[in-house]
């Protein structure tokens, strides 16, 4: 897996990930607190460990994602409070994380959701099911920690791809190279992944009914609003913006709802020790004003388990990861089984090989090694064992050997076909 990044993109659309230093004082928000009315609590932030937010706008286009593209219906009736944390006495909702000081809140969000997705549809409630952000900060084109990133991007990555567990790729809560990744997620042999998203309320103010029954149907949903001064200081309460100026744009975990106090329950990622242990309850009416709560709002469909991964094959010498001698054969071979893939138009084929001599993309039509990464486009069709190179390597050192495919030309490799292998020359 390789991860791409477009830099001249990116700084044309960075958002502020760093709250900035906390220039209100206490009394000022406590004030305002008072004087609207507001039924939030505020305390001091602790100033050794600055909120981070990090949730930048999507620029990328995903057609057929919405409510209606998808045909999801709402329920007809729905409870007047939810909560995932407690259904019939079973929670479904991981534990709080923190970001620590790193603008991964995007990449917190959408994996809150995707944890509580595999908990409802695996039966297992109660559950710490930790899966790794760092493989979105590191390996994905969805964000990173000092630019941000976007929900729908981090969706469709998880979608194509998948993510293993933490312990696969341990939070690093800074940039690091995707190549720390353990190599069996390469394959992703246990990664978890959905078979589709939706954006629920996609730059729009959301129907609360709607917004509430795609809750209560899909579970819990990564939500994005903007974060003013104030919310730095909430320690409890139902919360609504009071004072202070525009930081940023932040990415959480929508979990509950209750209709008595008109309020929803929100999931953090500033650890146990921020708000109400790690959550916020945030009225009904900060989705129509200037905290544009839950206008944007991404759903997951479907659990992938990693029992049911279908991925390319790919060999060296018959086997996974071989040793050689300089100048001893080698034969690569791969092959592909393209079930339940999109089949329209055509596909970004990517193999490559990475090495002491540096990265080159095989070129299906001349059968050599041209410089770079370079995409092969041709239609997908079955692939039985097909060999793509025989030949020597004349450089001692580890090699290692890649076969993916973009099926939609997005930059994201599908990780359901996706594969690599090791070879060591000495």
């Amino acid at each position: 897996m390789r991860k791409i990044t477009f830099a001249l993109w990116m700084l044309m659309f960075v958002c502020v990930v760093p709250s900035p230093a906390f220039a209100l004082e206490l009394s000022t928000v406590q004030d305002a607190i008072n004087q609207s009315g507001a039924r939030w609590k505020a305390k001091m932030p602790d100033k050794t460990n600055p909120m981070r937010l990090g949730l930048r706008p999507g620029v990328k286009s995903y057609p057929g994602h919405s409510l209606q593209d998808m045909r999801l219906s709402t329920a007809g009736s729905i409870p007047s409070h939810f909560d995932w944390r407690d259904v019939d006495g079973k929670n479904y909702v991981t534990p709080v994380r923190d970001q620590g000081q790193c603008g991964s809140c995007w990449a917190f969000s959408v994996v809150g959701a995707l944890e509580s997705l595999a908990l409802i549809a695996l039966d297992m409630p109660g559950a710490d099911l930790d899966l790794s952000e760092q493989t979105l900060v590191s390996c994905s084109i969805a964000g990173n920690c000092i630019d941000g990133g976007e929900l729908d991007t981090t969706a469709e990555y998880i979608r194509k791809s998948g993510l293993p567990k933490e312990d696969c790729y341990p939070y690093q809560a800074y940039d690091t190279e995707c190549g720390l990744i353990c190599k069996e997620s390469l394959g992703f042999y246990s990664s978890y992944n959905v078979k589709n998203w939706v954006n629920i309320s996609k730059d729009a103010v959301p129907d609360l009914n709607v917004l509430k029954s795609m809750l209560v149907t899909l579970g819990p949903l990564s939500v994005a609003f903007e974060v003013y001064e104030d919310f730095d200081y909430y320690k409890s309460g139902i919360y609504s913006y009071t004072s202070g100026s525009n930081t940023g744009g932040h990415g959480v975990v929508l979990v509950g709802y209750d209709d008595r106090e008109g309020y929803f329950i929100v999931k953090n990622s500033w650890g146990v020790n921020w708000g109400e242990g790690g959550y916020f309850r945030i009225a009904y009416s900060q989705v129509k004003n200037v905290v544009k709560f839950a206008n944007d709002t991404i759903g997951l469909t479907g659990l992938a388990a990693p029992e049911n991964r279908i991925f390319p094959g790919i060999t060296a010498n018959g086997g996974r990861d071989i040793m050689v001698k300089i100048d001893d054969s080698i034969n690569i071979a791969v092959s592909l089984d393209p079930v339940n893939q999109p089949q329209e138009g055509t596909v970004d084929w990517w193999i490559w090989r990475t090495g002491p001599d540096g990265t080159f993309s095989y070129d299906v039509s001349t059968f050599t090694w041209e410089k770079g990464l370079n995409p092969i486009h041709l239609p997908v069709f079955r692939l039985s064992t097909y060999t793509i190179w025989n030949g020597t390597l004349s450089t001692a050192g580890k090699y290692q050997f890649h076969f993916a495919i973009d099926d939609n030309d997005d930059g994201i490799f599908d990780g359901t076909w996706q594969g690599d292998l090791d070879v060591n020359v000495f």
